[in-house]
């Protein structure tokens, strides 16, 4: 909520600040597990793209 008063944007921020720096720490948080996920299953399909396949005995 964007207002053009300055007076109601302050209460707004005021108000939202602590709600909305615990939703950024969540989220945060969230994006960099993901991110872990994501680098972990990339650096195990490039480390191992070997111990996939079936082996063959050769």
């Amino acid at each position: 909520m964007i207002s053009n008063s300055p007076e109601l944007w302050y209460e707004y921020t005021d108000r939202g600040a602590e709600e909305d720096r615990q939703y950024c720490v969540l989220l945060s948080r969230l994006c960099l597990s993901l991110e872990k996920e994501r680098l972990r299953r990339r650096c195990n399909r490039l480390s191992a793209p070997d111990l996939s396949l079936p082996f063959d005995g050769s």
